[in-house]
């Protein structure tokens, strides 16, 4: 379906400011003025916008999550009058983490083109400002409030190579910080505060430690989390083939120290010297007799 060149009915996904209201385009300004509807996720913030800049809206009605089943025949009914409309959100791109999907759905089942207006990005600019991997990203959006929910989602990406990009409200910040840091310990990331807004703000570094700076900070405003999922997993790779190559160098050349260091930790996870030194020994091919004994004399030392 082209977008352009037919006169008749259109869909603009407008993107709008997320913060500084200079940062639009001629587009975007024109395409507001010209469209005989404007659907807003909140029309006091979109008359903000209208009025910086002297436009007229020739009709505006608000459109967002609880009301647009019941707003959605106003838009079949313009494009059926050969009308375009206009969707805003209160900031960004309409569709992502905002309302609008259902706007553009209808648009494509009656066969009226849906055009982007493109213009700021939170996503995009947390991105390229965090100074992390940027060749491959994903975005979540917003992690679920619920805590097991939240887990399982960033579980999934796990072994993902690239960044994550989340969204982030101020009260859950702190939550969310500590949900990382233990399942990605160390892992490199940027928290971005308040976009091209005065306050902007960016800590990069590892979770932990962004984690400590911002408990002193007074959690405020909107948030965009970038994680460095490829760099956490390569550091992951290189401690893990580290400790084996470690691992291996002490089994080669101290074969029964390196046979008691595992029965230490077999120990520890609650099974029997006897039974230790049995699985041991069988695993890396020692003298049992002589692990066992070995053992009994760390025994005794450490009782003396």
């Amino acid at each position: 379906m082209k977008s352009f060149g037919d006169t008749g009915p259109k869909l603009y996904l407008c993107s709008t400011p997320i913060g500084n209201l200079d940062d639009v385009t001629p587009r975007l300004l024109e395409t507001l003025a010209s469209a005989e509807l404007l659907a807003a996720e909140d029309t006091r913030q979109t008359r903000k916008l209208l009025s910086r800049y002297q436009i007229h809206a020739k009709r505006l009605i608000s459109f967002h999550e609880h009301n647009s089943n019941h707003r959605l025949p106003i838009l079949v009914s313009a494009w059926e009058n050969g009308d375009s409309v206009a969707l805003v959100t209160d900031a960004g791109t309409p569709c992502v983490s905002d309302p609008g999907q259902s706007a553009v759905r209808a648009a494509i089942q009656m066969g009226v083109p849906v055009i982007p207006i493109p213009g700021a990005s939170a996503v995009l600019s947390a991105l390229v400002v965090s100074g992390l991997t940027s060749e491959r990203f994903a975005f979540h959006g917003f992690l679920s409030r619920d805590k097991k929910n939240a887990r399982r989602e960033l579980a999934a990406y796990q072994h993902y190579q690239g960044s994550l990009v989340i969204y982030e409200a101020p009260h859950r910040l702190q939550t969310t910080l500590q949900l990382v840091k233990e399942m990605f310990p160390n892992c490199p990331m940027a928290v971005c505060k308040e976009l091209t807004k005065q306050h902007e703000t960016v800590w990069r570094g590892p979770v932990e430690e962004i984690e400590s700076e911002i408990s002193s900070e007074e959690i405020r405003g909107e948030f965009v989390l970038v994680l460095d999922l490829a760099e956490y997993a390569l550091s992951s790779t290189v401690m893990d083939t580290e400790k084996e190559s470690l691992d291996k160098q002490m089994a080669e050349e101290s074969p029964l120290e390196y046979a008691l260091d595992e029965v230490n930790v077999a120990m520890a996870e609650g099974q029997s010297m006897r039974d230790a030194v049995r699985e041991v020994a069988k695993r890396l091919a020692v003298s049992r007799s002589q692990l066992y004994q070995l053992a009994l004399k760390q025994l005794s030392q450490g009782d003396s």
